[in-house]
């Protein structure tokens, strides 16, 4: 009974919740994103039987296994792709159409605009004066500009909103995976039994999939992993409980999804589908548009102002730009050390690249040391030029297997390779052979002149470079100015031209609407030729290397590396200002110096040979040779000695101090310690010590001829030592050591030019250079007359010394002949030539290789010389360069007015001031003008003195003695012409005889001025004094043999009264007393106090006069008197007449000299710009073949040079001037030859300068001075024709006529159309595109809906199915409770049965 039951039982059980599962279905009918439940229903199979039993053939009833969904992996992804693509062109067709409603608004738009502007050019033409028509030019022509600005904002308006959009979406994207990686982890916890979660993410799958494309995968737990894109390999989201977020990047060219943006910051382009996908699309098609239209307004830009800047103004002047677009603009780097600049120049619009372009300044400098047998070179490539480092990097070689060593900056350690170093942005490729010792140094980022511009972006394929101009694609930029390294531009030659238009011509007036040039035949022409003439762009200088800021500049000599060819060699470009070119000789010469000091009476003639004749140079016999004497001076010791005393001796501003040791107690034995130490000292550079007798020491001067200075004291702490210095025998300085090379070159110079045949001679450092400047070859011998010469001549390099033996040269080269051409063939400078060697010469030369235009010249025999060249000065000879230094002569540079040196304060230095390195000095005493080079001089502001003679001191006497001047010294002056004659009486001071000069000043034009110097000096060591100067006592002071201070202050406190100043000498050993007036000085020794010393000094305050008086102690020869000098001075010339004794007068007889005048005071700094020979290497000549072109060069010139020679040259010039316009010349053009042989003579209207000539029997058509001339048939011998710039302007449409046949021009190619059409295109694409998106976009639509019915059909709630599902679970529920029923029945019967 107990299996009935159970079977009942779980009927009832199953039945109810299938009926709560069709319940369920029915009550979430219309639940967005529910999916049909189903209850899986399954029997209750029969248990086991045991061994002896009959097994059952029913089981126990049923039960519900699941509640399962109604789900379809297939049908929910093709619902999902379904989605996502109509998501994607129903977006697509949306932002379309509103992008093709912008760009074409109803009413004005690009195309109407474009047709309104070329409507007021038409108009123009019929009245080309018309201010009221140009007016309507300029403001429709704003209109155009303004329109195609509107345009391109809302194409580039689209690009924001779409990039907007895009991230709206990715944002949205990323909240859905986040929620969904959320509920993976729950299905995870509830292994995937729960419906209703299962369901929730199916319903944000299908809000996905409008947001974009994927794949998905599940696990048996309903997890879901999700890849972007339908490739299932695309980027995972969604794995697990984790998500990974997406964004959009905008790089102005294209929007960009990026994978987990902040991490992996990938890029991924693998969507297909959904909003995202569109907005991607609606992105680059409003670039596209924007990129169509920055061509179109580069073609405007570009066509329009090439001929805009080639017309003619109402006013004469030729047109400015007349669009304008800030895509032409070059921004300066703001660390910019340099001042140069950028102009962008477009040469195709349609080729100018994408994107920002860079281009900066790359000055790289590498400088060797080399062995003598390397042949290792080293290069620099610069890889990445924001990496470059200030500062320099060392290149070792190590000496082993080739091995090479880097350091420097940004080099951690150093780097070590063999043939490749890499630095920092830049590799060091080195080849050759290497030796032990070879290095280089490499500045990537110098400061020197030398380097190039690179431009480089993301949208060019390469890299560019140049000097001042780079090509890249579609564009040309050229750099003017002076850049320093890392300098740096940026530009975006294509992006942002249509945002940033402007119409730049404002007045109506500046329309350039007339033709620049008109072309026409003379009325008188006897032939009937037509002329035709247009501008042409000058082609390039083909293989020409041209010169630049850094090459050809500061006169560096370079060699020609070609010695066989004549060939053109560089070009001198248009606008080169002040252009110098020198063509060296390589000197032949001989040095010859003295071998040893010659004797008086030796003659030394010498023979010079060249292979073309002898040059006798008969020196006259030597004088003046003097062997020189040694300086002899003596220390004398004396007082009261003992150890521990200390001497002190000064040679020549060294000092050395000697303590003498225990042991000695005298002088004799203090001079015998002081020579051995002398000796053993430094002092013995100087001189050599020795015994001049008991306590003294003798001190020689160590080389012949030459002196020195000698200063000593002693000082103690007990004894009393005393030391003095006095001069034994003065020096005598050796002289003539070169008389032998001075006779001559003394005898040279007596030649005239022609007799030196081309030879010159010049000392240098006591030898003698003998050299030709031509670089040819010689010979030198001694003649005969020297042959018992006891001091013999020596060439420098050899051992040998010359005699009649002939010394050789055999290093001399001629300079190489070069010649300056036009590129029409003019010749401007050069040898002369006759046709036939002309053609010989310049057989292939005319190429447009070399630079040539005209590569068929007629032979002119034209060359300018120095007639000059289109008005320029032109020099062109055999001569010396100069150059232009601008330098400093400073006066008493190191002059120490504590240390007065009267020669160093008026000693001039003279110094090239770019360089700061002296070039040579003179002293005013000698000479007070200094040579700037040709006939230019410096003057320095001088006047002529005479100073007069200065007294000794008066003997010592108990009172000072009277002023000795007599009645019977009369002055006579004579000067302006006058001569005036001044009574001097009898003890007259310097003072009353310059009152009485200055009295005939402005007759005689000479000024007195009257000064007294006295030197006090004790040498009692350490005294006490009390003087009276000028009878008013001083009182007490104290002088020590190191001070006298305390004496100095006593003198200045009583000279308001006396007139007398005292100062200290800059060691502070004696006193100088100064009278400013001219005054007597007089001086008692009032006090016990001895060795007090008097001397009288000159005018210059530094010069002692006569012997010293000794001022006795009081009572005894106490006085002295000092009598003063006087300095005459004047603008000119005089003379003076002392009468009486020279010896108690103030003057000697005499002349007045030039001295400087006193405002040139040491200190002073004056500038002078020196004409200065261009310091060239050595074994150059000084002489070179010159060519010189004062001012602008007004078009491009050819340097051509001749095989052979030294093929060394050498440039310079002042820059360039940068982006000047030059306008064409106007052309006549002289119609020459018989019939057969006609040519055509182009002249300079202006100048009559010949400008080209050109065969008219090969071409009636020739370019000249980038004009292109063409005459339709052959003139007339006589015919002339003119083709010259259109100055006025007004009343002339031609410039207008081109502008309207751009209307006509298929401006990108063949059947690309005019500028209307190129719009219209771009539009029509917009259309075409818009027309397919809708197509597709109704076809995705109708996929989708059909993939969703599916959906629905499978998963969904079907109400008529569930009312019969729940009524037939409903009757197997109760048929279910009914067997229970009967069964219950059944066991109550049993039970009462028993």
């Amino acid at each position: 009974m107990s299996g009935i039951l159970d079977i009942a039982l779980s009927g009832i059980q199953a039945y109810r919740q299938s009926l709560v599962v069709a319940g369920e279905n029915l009550s979430n009918a219309n639940t967005e994103g529910y999916h049909r439940r189903v209850a899986k229903l399954e029997e209750l199979p029969a248990l086991s039987s045991g061994v002896e039993s009959v097994g059952k053939k029913t089981g126990f009833g049923v039960r519900v296994v699941n509640v399962e969904r109604a789900f379809d992996e297939f049908l929910a992804d093709d619902e999902r792709r379904a989605e996502s693509n109509f998501s994607r062109y129903e977006s697509y067709a949306s932002g379309l159409q509103r992008l093709e409603n912008m760009l074409m608004p109803i009413g004005q738009n690009l195309t109407t605009a474009l047709t309104d502007f070329f409507n007021s050019l038409q108009e123009l033409t019929d009245d080309p004066a018309s201010l009221a028509a140009r007016e309507i030019v300029v403001e429709r022509g704003e209109t155009l500009a303004s329109v195609m600005k509107t345009t391109a904002s809302h194409a580039d308006n689209t690009k924001s909103q779409a990039a907007s959009r895009a991230e709206t979406y990715s944002k949205a994207v990323n909240a859905i995976t986040k929620e969904i990686a959320g509920l993976n982890a729950q299905l995870r916890k509830q292994s995937g039994g729960n419906n209703s979660l299962l369901d929730k993410r199916d319903a944000l799958l299908t809000t996905l999939s409008g947001q974009m494309d994927f794949t998905t995968e599940y696990d048996q737990n309903g997890l879901v992993l999700i890849r972007m894109g339908l490739s299932g390999n695309g980027p995972i989201v969604v794995e697990n409980s984790l998500s990974s977020n997406i964004g959009v990047t905008d790089t102005g060219e294209r929007l960009e999804i990026i994978y987990q943006p902040g991490v992996a910051n990938k890029g991924t382009q693998v969507l297909s589908g959904g909003k995202l996908r569109a907005e991607l699309d609606i992105y680059n098609e409003a670039s596209n548009v924007l990129d169509d239209l920055d061509t179109l307004s580069n073609l405007l830009t570009g066509r329009f102002n090439e001929i805009h800047t080639s017309g003619r103004t109402l006013d004469g002047k030729l047109g400015d730009k007349m669009f304008i677009n800030d895509t032409l603009v070059a921004t300066k780097g703001n660390a910019n050390r340099g001042n140069s600049s950028a102009e962008l120049i477009i040469k195709d619009a349609t080729k100018l690249p994408m994107g920002n372009l860079r281009a900066q300044y790359i000055s790289t400098v590498v400088t060797s040391k080399l062995a003598n047998t390397s042949t290792v070179r080293g290069v620099v490539d610069v890889k990445n030029a924001d990496l470059l480092q200030d500062g320099a990097y060392t290149v070792t070689y190590l000496g082993t297997e080739n091995l090479w060593e880097m350091s420097g900056p940004g080099l951690d350690k150093s780097v070590i390779s063999t043939n490749q170093l890499n630095g920092p942005g830049f590799t060091f490729s080195l080849t050759g052979k290497a030796a032990v010792g070879d290095s280089f140094t490499i500045v990537p980022l110098s400061s020197q002149s030398g380097g190039y511009w690179r431009v480089e972006g993301a949208g060019l394929a390469e890299a560019a470079q140049g000097v001042t101009n780079v090509n890249v694609e579609g564009l040309e930029v050229q750099f003017t100015g002076n850049p320093q390294a890392g300098d740096i531009f940026n530009f975006s030659p294509r992006s942002g031209s249509a945002l940033s238009l402007e119409f730049n011509i404002k007045e109506p007036r500046d329309i350039a609407a007339s033709g620049d040039r008109l072309v026409y035949s003379k009325s008188s022409n006897v032939g009937d030729a037509n002329i035709f003439g247009n501008y042409v762009s000058e082609p390039s200088h083909g293989n020409a290397t041209s010169i630049t800021d850094t090459f050809g500049k500061d006169f560096k000599p370079f060699q020609l590396t070609n010695s066989t060819q004549v060939n053109s060699s560089l070009v001198i470009p248009r606008g080169t200002k002040d252009f110098s070119l020198a063509s060296l000789y390589q000197e032949a010469a001989v040095r010859l110096e003295q071998n040893g000091l010659p004797t008086n009476g030796d003659q030394y003639d010498i023979i010079l040979n060249d292979g073309s004749g002898n040059i006798t140079i008969d020196a006259a016999a030597i004088s003046g040779v003097n062997a020189g004497v040694a300086q002899v001076s003596r220390l004398t010791l004396s007082g009261t000695i003992q150890a521990g005393n200390k001497f002190t001796v000064e040679i020549n501003g060294k000092s050395f101090t000697r303590t003498l040791p225990g042991g000695i107690s005298n002088a004799a034995g203090a001079a015998t310690d002081l020579i051995t130490a002398i000796n053993a000292s430094s002092l013995n550079t100087f001189v050599t010590a020795s015994s001049g007798g008991s306590g003294l020491v003798n001190l020689t001067a160590r080389t012949n001829g030459e002196g020195f200075t000698l200063a000593a004291s002693a000082s103690y702490s007990g004894g009393s030592p005393q030391i003095a210095t006095s001069l034994i025998t003065p020096y005598t300085p050796i002289a003539g050591q070169d008389a032998g090379v001075k006779s001559i070159i003394t005898a040279f110079e007596a030649l005239t030019e022609t007799a030196k045949s081309g030879y010159s001679m010049e000392l240098e450092h006591g030898k003698l250079k003998i050299s030709r400047n031509d670089g040819k070859d010689f010979q030198i011998s001694l003649a005969a007359s020297g042959a018992g010469n006891t001091g013999v001549l020596k060439e420098s390099i050899s051992s040998n010394s010359l005699t009649s033996t002939a010394v050789k040269t055999a290093n001399g080269i001629e300079a190489t002949e070069f010649h300056i051409f036009n590129r029409d063939g003019i010749r401007i400078a050069g040898r002369n030539l006759n046709e036939a060697d002309y053609k010989t010469l310049f057989d292939k030369v005319f190429t447009n290789d070399n630079g040539f235009v005209n590569e068929k010249p007629v032979y002119n025999g034209y060359k300018t010389g120095d007639q000059g060249y289109l008005g320029l000065n032109i020099k062109s000879i055999n001569g010396t360069l100069t150059e232009d230094h601008e330098v400093e002569l400073r006066v008493g540079e190191f002059y120490d007015p504590l240390k007065p040196d009267a020669f160093e304060k008026q000693t001039v230095r003279v110094y090239d001031v770019s360089l700061n390195t002296m070039i040579s000095s003179f002293n005013l005493s000698n000479q007070t003008t200094y040579s700037l080079g040709g006939n230019k001089t410096y003057a320095f502001p001088s006047a002529y003195n005479y100073v007069g003679s200065t007294r000794a001191a008066l003997a010592a006497a108990a009172s000072p003695a009277l002023n000795t001047t007599t009645a019977n010294e009369d002055v006579i002056i004579t000067g302006n012409g006058v001569t005036k004659t001044f009574d001097v009486l009898a003890n007259n001071s310097a003072k009353d005889v310059a009152a009485l000069i200055n009295v005939e000043t402005s007759n005689t034009g000479v000024t007195a001025t009257a000064k007294t110097h006295a030197k006090l000096l004790s040498t009692a060591g350490t005294a006490t004094y009390s003087l009276k100067i000028n009878g008013i006592s001083t009182g007490n002071f104290s002088i020590s043999n190191s001070s006298v201070t305390s004496a100095v202050t006593k003198i200045n406190t009583i000279s308001g009264t006396t007139g007398v100043t005292a100062k200290a000498s800059s060691d502070g050993t004696f006193i100088t007393l100064t009278h400013s007036l001219g005054e007597d000085i007089t001086v008692e020794n009032e006090s016990a106090g001895t060795n007090l010393d008097i001397y009288a000094v000159g005018y210059d305050e530094t010069t002692v006069s006569g012997a010293k008086q000794d001022l006795a102690a009081s009572g005894g020869n106490d006085s002295s008197r000092v009598i003063g000098t006087i300095s005459l001075t004047s603008k000119n010339a005089y003379s003076v007449t002392q009468s009486g004794s020279a010896g108690t007068g103030y003057f000697v007889t005499g002349n007045s000299s030039v001295l400087v005048d006193d405002s040139v005071v040491n200190g002073s700094i004056y500038r002078a710009t020196l004409d200065q020979p261009v310091a060239f290497p050595q074994g150059t000549s000084k002489k070179q073949n010159i060519f010189e072109l004062i001012g602008e060069t007004p078009e491009d010139l050819l340097v051509v040079v001749e095989n052979g020679g030294l093929r060394k040259l050498a440039l310079d010039h002042d820059g360039f001037s940068g982006n000047k316009d030059w306008e064409r010349r106007n052309l006549r053009i002289d119609v020459e030859g018989k019939k057969g042989s006609e040519t055509a003579t182009v002249f300079d209207n202006e100048t009559e300068t010949m400008l080209g000539v050109f065969d008219l029997q090969n071409s009636l058509l020739f370019d000249v001075q980038g004009w292109r001339i063409e005459l339709d048939k052959m003139p007339t011998e006589g015919d002339k024709f003119f083709a010259t710039n259109n100055q006025a302007g007004s009343g002339d449409n031609r410039n207008v006529l081109r502008f309207i046949k751009l209307q006509d021009d298929n401006l990108l190619g063949p059947g690309s159309g005019n500028f209307q059409e190129i719009f219209v295109s771009s539009i029509a694409k917009i259309g075409s595109n818009l027309s397919t998106a809708e197509t597709t976009r109704d076809g995705a639509e109708a996929i989708r809906d059909g993939a969703k019915a599916a959906q629905a059909s499978f998963s969904g709630v079907d109400l008529d199915t569930e009312a019969a599902d729940l009524i037939r679970f409903q009757q197997a529920y109760q048929a279910s409770a009914q067997v229970m029923s009967s069964a219950r029945l059944l066991f109550d019967t049993l039970l009462n049965t028993l």
